[in-house]
């Protein structure tokens, strides 16, 4: 090719790339702007949910419900990464404007995630035969049958919208995330009014509580699945047949997602469950409400960072690492702006707990403390595990997460039977992430260069 020619060809693919890194900008711009609307008004309903449900149900039947959507949200975990996959998988076939692959593997996902669903429930449906709720739950003020039948129904909900949910991962690839918002807003709208309906006209029931919280999950992801026909009916998993050799990079991607999955929800799940044991579930509520106050930062953090995702998985296979660069830096000064505020916010805890919920939770200062620490460090660790994930270089944080997962257990039980009590489950947390904090870093930084030179 003529030097003149080639010249015009390179200025050609660098006016492509800028018109692709600018359009990919002004999507993300938007995707957030909307979502901050939805997940506001979500956000919203969630608090205002909150001290009813308490009333609804009192301080240690909302325990047992705190609990029992801790345990039973493991199962979320056994799609075996295939939904994180499945976005990976949408948005990196979408970049090379390949709709047949995208199809395909929404369909494979479909049809794997439908059958461990099954399988699933199955399981549940034996092991809540043979087990004592009372002693899981720590608890004697529900019976055992009441228990047992609400185990059952929250799992059958729960599954159903294991499989349902799968939609909202295709949105995610398409880089439509204020859809995926949308819904969980609807969900919250809906579980509000339910619960309002059940403290004003029905006696208290955790049996009721799961059906309210259940029925809303899935409503709001089949007007999802919708809305995805209506819009993008070439992505509708039902017009094309899965095949295995999309199985197979959906379950490869997927079972290191899985496990960083598993290993993470083992960090921040197994707390309630700890102090309920240990320490009676009476103790989860001031646990609850505190993180549900300091969730809020992490929230507005993971509005930010969602839409980053998939905008990542196509920014790094197009080569344009300038982009990447440029929107992790603001990610930095979005950290340093919520890390202050939590910290300010952290000075006013205590007034705003009693305005929200009421007298009739005590929240000890040092607890509030450590989870001021524990946000910070949950926020500069997502910053990076967010373009770690998008680009599927996972090996080295499935060693990190199962290793922070394998001491935070024990370390968590350790410190809850100490002077500590919760501040002790809370403290454990934090030891056991700091890991991720210092390695995760200087994966991104590795990556990056890497890929500059490269296109250099």
């Amino acid at each position: 090719m003529p030097k003149r020619e080639c010249g015009k060809w390179l200025n050609g693919c660098h006016a492509v790339m800028s018109e692709l890194s600018s359009s990919r900008g002004f999507n993300y711009v938007y995707q957030v702007k909307s979502s901050f609307i939805f997940k506001g008004l979500a956000i919203l309903a969630t608090f205002v949910a909150m001290p009813i449900t308490i009333k609804y149900l009192g301080n240690e039947l909302f325990g047992v419900w705190a609990t029992m959507l801790a345990l039973i949200s493991w199962v979320m975990l056994f799609d075996l990464g295939i939904g994180n996959g499945l976005r990976n998988k949408v948005s990196e076939s979408l970049s090379a404007s390949d709709y047949n692959s995208a199809r395909e593997y929404v369909a494979a996902s479909y049809m794997v995630v439908g059958f461990v669903a099954v399988v699933l429930f199955l399981v549940v449906l034996i092991v809540s035969i043979s087990v004592s709720w009372q002693r899981i739950f720590n608890t004697t003020i529900v019976s055992e049958v009441a228990l047992r039948e609400s185990v059952i129904v929250l799992a059958m909900c729960i599954l159903a919208n294991f499989w349902i949910s799968l939609v909202a991962q295709v949105f995610h690839g398409l880089q439509k995330t204020s859809y995926v918002v949308f819904s969980q807003f609807l969900a919250n709208i809906l579980a509000l009014f339910s619960v309002y309906a059940l403290y004003v006209f029905c006696d208290s029931s955790i049996l009721y509580m799961v059906l309210a919280y259940g029925l809303a999950l899935v409503s709001s992801n089949l007007i999802l699945t919708l809305i995805l026909h209506a819009k993008h009916p070439r992505l509708m998993p039902f017009f094309s047949k899965p095949k295995l050799l999309q199985i197979k990079p959906l379950l490869t991607l997927g079972i290191q997602f899985f496990i960083i999955q598993l290993a993470t929800l083992s960090i921040y799940m197994t707390d309630r469950i700890i102090i309920s044991q240990i320490l009676g579930p009476g103790m989860v509520t001031p646990y609850e409400v505190v993180l549900k106050l300091f969730s809020f930062f992490v929230l507005i953090q993971t509005l930010l960072l969602t839409p980053l995702l998939p905008a990542y998985t196509e920014a790094f296979h197009r080569g344009d690492y300038s982009w990447i660069k440029k929107y992790t830096a603001a990610q930095l000064v979005v950290f340093l702006v919520l890390s202050l505020s939590a910290l300010i916010f952290s000075f006013n805890a205590d007034w705003l707990i009693q305005l929200w919920v009421g007298d009739g939770v005590d929240v000890p200062r040092y607890v509030v403390g450590l989870f001021v620490v524990l946000t910070i460090m949950m926020l500069w660790n997502a910053i990076f595990s967010c373009f770690i994930g998008a680009i599927g270089k996972l090996k080295i944080g499935v060693f990190i997460t199962s290793f922070s997962a394998a001491i935070n257990i024990p370390l968590s039980i350790y410190l809850a039977q100490t002077d500590l009590g919760v501040a002790g489950v809370i403290l454990a947390t934090i030891i056991s992430i700091s890991l991720t904090a210092i390695i995760s870093p200087l994966q991104y930084l590795f990556y990056v260069r890497k890929g500059s030179v490269y296109v250099r």
